[in-house]
C-alpha cells in the first residue's frame, strides 16, 4: 500500500453537529473523527486550561501557604498598615528580602499573599515554612530510623532548592538557658541558607529580631555564617523595619538603609544608623 495515499472521509461533529470532509491517510482506516476543526481547537484550549488549573492547585497545596493568607482584605489591612507592607514586597519580589519589626504590621500575611500571587500569575514553585516548626520536625526526624533520616534530608533539600522560599518568624525557636537554639537546629538552618546562597535562590524572611539578636540566638558557630550569607543575598534596599508612629499612634512600616552591609551581621537590621 502506498503510505502517502489518502481517502476522503465525511463525519459529523459531536459538539456542534456540523459536517466536515477531511482527507485522511489510507493507512489509518479505523481512526474515528468526532469533532470539527474549530471544536477540536476549543476542546484543546479547555484541556490546556484545566491542566494549568490542576497544576496551580497542586503547587498551592505543596507550597505550605495557609488558606487564611491566600486572601487579602484591603480595608482591614489599611488599619494596621499592611497594604504598605504588601506594596513594598511587590516592588522588590524579584530579590531576597528581610522583613523585620514588631508584631502586628502584617509581615507574615503580606509575604505569604505575595508568594501566593507568584504561584497564580507565574506558576513559580514556592515553599513557605514556619521556622520553629520546620526545624523542630527536621531535627526530630534526623534522630529516627533510616526512613525518617531520609525524610529529614529531603525536607532540607526541598527548602534549599525551591525557587522561592519563605522563612517565617526566623529566630523564634525554643532556646536553652543561654538564649541559644540547639546546635542541630542551627546547623539545619545554616544548610538551607548556605544552599540557597550558593544556588543564588531567593528567600523572603520575616522576623521580630534584629540581626545581632539573631546571630546570638544561633550561637557563634553558625550565627556569623548565616548572617554573612544573608548580608550577601539581601540588597540593602530590601530590608524593612517596622516601628511605632508616635504622632498618630498607628503602626506603620518604613524602609531603611543600613549604613554598611556589616550592619546586618553586627547591629539591628534596618536600624538606619547614620
Amino acid at each position: 500500500m502506498n503510505i502517502r495515499a489518502t481517502v476522503e472521509r465525511t463525519f459529523t461533529c459531536k459538539d456542534c453537529g456540523a459536517t466536515e470532509v477531511v482527507q485522511m491517510p489510507a493507512i489509518f482506516p479505523s481512526v474515528r473523527l468526532t469533532r470539527c476543526t474549530p471544536c477540536q481547537h476549543a476542546a484543546n484550549e479547555r484541556d490546556l486550561l484545566a491542566a494549568r488549573q490542576n497544576l496551580i492547585r497542586e503547587m498551592v497545596k505543596n507550597s505550605g501557604i495557609p488558606a487564611k493568607y491566600q486572601r487579602w482584605d484591603a480595608e482591614k489591612a489599611r488599619e494596621v498598615g499592611s497594604n504598605r507592607v504588601l506594596q513594598w514586597i511587590l516592588q522588590r519580589q524579584g530579590a531576597s528580602m528581610w522583613l523585620g519589626g514588631e508584631n502586628g504590621i502584617g509581615k507574615t500575611h503580606a509575604t505569604h499573599y505575595a508568594a501566593y500571587q507568584r504561584i497564580l500569575q507565574n506558576r513559580e514553585p514556592v515553599r513557605a515554612i514556619r521556622c520553629s516548626e520546620f526545624l523542630k520536625d527536621a531535627v526530630h526526624l534526623s534522630m529516627g530510623n533510616y526512613e525518617e533520616r531520609r525524610l529529614s534530608r529531603q525536607m532540607v533539600a526541598d527548602a534549599a532548592n525551591v525557587s522561592l522560599l519563605i522563612i517565617d518568624d526566623i529566630g523564634m525557636e525554643n532556646t536553652s538557658a543561654d538564649g541559644q537554639i540547639s546546635s542541630a537546629k542551627a546547623q539545619i538552618l545554616y544548610d538551607i541558607v548556605n544552599g540557597r546562597h550558593i544556588a543564588d535562590k531567593r528567600m523572603w524572611i520575616t522576623t521580630n529580631l534584629s540581626g545581632a539578636k539573631l546571630r546570638r540566638r544561633l550561637g557563634d558557630e553558625h550565627g556569623r555564617s548565616v548572617l554573612k550569607r544573608l548580608t550577601n543575598m539581601i540588597p540593602k534596599d530590601n530590608i524593612l523595619k517596622g516601628q511605632e508612629d508616635n504622632d498618630s499612634k498607628t503602626r506603620r512600616c518604613q524602609r531603611t538603609r543600613p549604613r554598611v552591609s556589616a550592619d546586618l551581621r553586627g547591629s539591628p537590621v534596618g536600624s538606619g544608623r547614620r
